[in-house]
C-alpha cells in the first residue's frame, strides 16, 4: 500500500476546539529551534534508569549503563556527531531495586538510612556499602533548653570521643560543668556524657529547668564511606553526618541513601551488601512499546522533537521483526502530535538480502527506515541503524549522508560475507523496496540513497524527510500564536509572512528546498477556518549523471576548440 497522504494533528477536534491540522502530499515528480539534532536510542543495558536521560557527551554512557546494547549505541551515537542523544532503557515488567539498611550501634539497633541501588535490576545486588571510622574529629555543637526531669538528654550523635579533648565543654547558663564518663560517684557540677549512647545526664538536684539554657561542644569521628560493585568502586571522606552522607550519595553512580525519618546517628562500621533487586521477567514486545510511549511523552514535556529514533534491536519473537512494527506504529502516532521523526530499526546479523526483499514490501512509512547491512565487521560489532541514526541527526538540513563527505565515521566493514553478497542487483531491488540499503566504498560505508520504507518517491529519502519534519514542526509552532485571534486580511497575512520568512531562509540561506510557494485564504463557509496553501521542492541530490558523448571528424576540432 502506498501512503499519498500523512496527517498530523487531531481531525477529530476539526470545528469543536481551536487547533491545527497539516496533510503533507505528493506534488509532482521531484527529480532533485524546533529541530533538535538529537537522537533518540532505546535498548537494554547492565545497569542505569529506566527514566529518560539526555546525554551530550560519552562519556556518560558508561558511568549510567556500565555496559550493554544501550552503553554501545550512545558511544557511537556521539561517535558519530549526534549532538544530543536521549537513552531509554529496557526492562521486563515487575523489575526491583536492590537496597539495605543501615543501622547505628544501640544496644536495639535503630534503622538510620536506606541505601539503594541507584537504578533497577540485578546488578544492584553487587553493590555494597562499607563504612569506616575517619580519620578526623567533628565537634557537635549546639544548645537547648532543661526541661526539669530526672532524665538523659539525648543528643544528635553518638559514640563520642573519650576523653573528650580540653576544648569540649558541657555550660548550664554559661557556667561549664565537668564531663564525666560513668554515671556512679557524680558530684556536684558533674555532667554524665554516655559517650556510647550519646546522651548527657546532669547531677541530682541540678537538673536543668525550662528556665535554663544549656549550650555544648562534644567530638567524635566522622565516617569513610566505599561503594563499590566490583567493577567500580566509589570512596567518600570525612562525613560528619547522615545529611553529610546523604549529600555524597547524589554524585554516586552506584546507590544512593534516604534518612530514616527522625534519625541522627551515623551508622555502624561494616561492609552491607545490597540485596533484592530483580530484572523482571524476560523482555517482552509490549515492553519496548511502552518504554517508546513513555520517550515521546517525556519528550513532550521538554517540547523536544527528536530528529531521528533507533531501536538497539530487531525482533524480541524469533522471526517476526515484530519491533519493526511497533516503530512504524509510535511514529505515525507521534505524527498526530506535531512531533514527526525517523525511526530507524536494524535487521539480524544474519539476514539475506533474498529475505529483505520481502520484508521490504510489508513496511510503507517515510517516518520507518529498515537499515540492511546493519552490522559491521568491528571486533565489537556496531549497530549501523544506530550510526545511521545519528549520522543523519548531525547532518544539516538538506546534506544528505550518502554523499561520500558524509558517510560513516567509525563503521569498519559490512559484518561477514554480506560485503560481497550486496551486489547491483539486490541494491536495486531492495532500494525499490524501501531498505535503507548499506553499502562500502572507496569513500567508506554508507547507504546508496538513505530512504525510508516509503514507497513513493517524493517521500522516500531521509534528506528530504527531515527537511519535511522541520517544516511541519516549524509551521505548527509559527502558526499556534494565532489560535483564537480575529480572523481578518491583516492576521493571516501576518501569519503568511511568519511561515514565508523561515522558508525563504531554508531556501536562500540553508539552501534545504529549491523553492516555495504559500497562499492564505479564509473558508468560505466557515468564519473560524483558515486554509493555508504550502508548496515546496525539496533540494535535489545528485543520484544520476547523464554524460552524451560526440565523437567526430578531425574537421570538427576547431569547432570543438572555438576557433571561428
Amino acid at each position: 500500500m502506498i501512503n499519498l497522504v500523512y496527517t498530523y494533528g487531531d481531525y477529530s477536534i476539526k470545528n469543536i476546539l481551536p487547533g491545527i491540522g497539516i496533510t503533507l502530499e505528493a506534488v509532482g515528480p521531484i527529480t532533485s529551534q524546533t529541530t533538535s539534532h538529537s537522537v533518540l536510542l532505546l535498548g537494554e543495558a547492565a545497569r542505569g534508569p529506566t527514566d529518560l536521560v539526555g546525554l551530550t557527551s560519552a562519556l556518560s554512557a558508561r558511568a549510567y549503563y556500565g555496559s550493554g546494547d544501550l552503553c554501545e549505541a550512545i558511544e557511537d551515537a556521539f561517535g558519530e556527531g549526534a549532538p544530543r542523544v536521549f537513552a531509554k532503557r529496557i526492562l521486563g515488567a515487575g523489575y526491583t531495586i536492590a537496597e539495605a539498611e543501615l543501622v547505628d550501634t544501640q544496644a536495639t539497633p535503630n534503622t538510620v538510612a536506606t541505601i539503594k541501588a541507584k537504578s533497577a535490576g540485578a546488578w544492584g545486588n553487587g553493590v555494597s556499602v562499607t563504612i569506616s571510622t575517619g580519620a578526623i574529629k567533628h565537634a557537635e555543637q549546639d544548645y537547648f533548653a532543661g526541661n526539669g526531669l530526672e532524665a538523659a538528654y539525648a543528643l544528635s550523635q553518638a559514640d563520642f570521643v573519650n576523653p573528650q579533648p580540653d576544648s569540649a565543654y558541657v555550660r548550664v547558663n554559661g557556667v561549664d560543668k565537668t564531663i564525666v564518663y560513668v554515671s556512679e560517684g557524680m558530684a556536684a557540677g558533674d555532667v554524665y556524657l554516655d559517650y556510647a549512647k550519646g546522651t548527657l545526664t546532669f547531677y541530682a538536684d541540678e537538673y536543668p529547668t525550662e528556665a535554663d539554657q544549656v549550650t555544648y561542644s562534644l567530638w567524635y569521628y566522622g565516617v569513610d564511606v566505599l561503594i563499590t560493585d566490583n567493577i567500580t568502586t566509589e570512596y567518600r571522606e570525612d562525613l560528619k553526618d547522615l545529611d553529610d552522607m546523604q549529600a555524597a550519595f547524589t554524585s554516586s553512580a552506584l546507590a544512593t541513601m534516604e534518612i530514616a525519618e527522625g534519625m541522627t546517628h551515623l551508622p555502624d562500621i561494616g561492609r552491607t551488601a545490597l540485596t533484592g533487586g530483580d530484572d523482571g521477567a524476560t523482555i517482552a514486545t509490549t515492553d519496548w512499546n511502552k518504554a517508546l510511549l513513555y520517550a515521546g511523552n517525556e519528550l513532550e514535556k521538554l517540547d523536544v522533537v527528536p530528529t531521528t529514533v533507533a531501536l538497539t534491536k530487531a525482533e524480541v519473537q524469533e522471526g517476526t521483526y515484530d519491533l519493526h512494527v511497533i516503530a512504524s506504529q509510535w511514529a505515525t502516532s507521534e505524527n498526530t502530535k506535531f512531533r514527526p521523526t525517523i525511526v530507524f530499526v536494524p535487521t539480524l546479523p544474519s539476514e539475506t538480502p533474498e529475505n529483505m526483499v520481502l520484508e521490504g514490501m510489508k513496511r510503507s512509512n517515510r517516518h520507518l527506515a529498515i537499515v540492511y547491512p546493519s552490522w559491521d565487521d568491528s571486533e565489537r560489532r556496531k549497530n549501523l541503524a544506530v550510526l545511521h541514526a545519528a549520522r543523519e541527526a548531525w547532518a544539516p538540513l538538506g546534506e544528505s549522508v550518502a554523499a561520500d563527505e558524509n558517510r560513516l565515521k567509525g563503521a569498519n566493514g559490512l559484518h561477514g560475507d554480506l560485503e560481497d553478497t550486496i551486489n547491483n542487483d539486490y541494491v536495486r531491488a531492495l532500494t525499490t523496496r524501501g531498505i535503507y540499503v548499506v553499502v562500502k566504498t572507496r569513500a567508506g560505508v554508507g547507504p546508496v540513497k538513505g530512504i525510508t520504507t516509503d514507497k513513493l518517491d517524493q517521500f522516500s529519502r531521509t534528506v528530504d524527510q527531515r527537511t519535511a519534519n522541520f517544516i511541519i514542526r516549524k509551521c505548527w509552532d509559527t502558526m499556534r500564536p494565532f489560535l483564537n485571534r480575529k480572523n481578518d486580511t491583516d492576521n493571516r497575512e501576518t501569519m503568511k509572512i511568519s511561515v514565508d520568512n523561515f522558508l525563504r531562509e531554508l531556501r536562500d540561506e540553508t539552501k534545504a528546498i529549491y523553492d516555495f510557494v504559500t497562499v492564505v485564504t479564509p473558508d468560505r463557509w466557515n468564519p473560524n477556518m483558515v486554509h493555508f496553501l504550502l508548496k515546496f521542492i525539496p533540494m535535489g541530490h545528485i543520484e544520476w549523471v547523464e554524460v552524451a558523448m560526440k565523437m567526430g571528424p578531425y574537421r570538427d576540432l576547431a569547432e570543438l576548440q572555438g576557433v571561428a
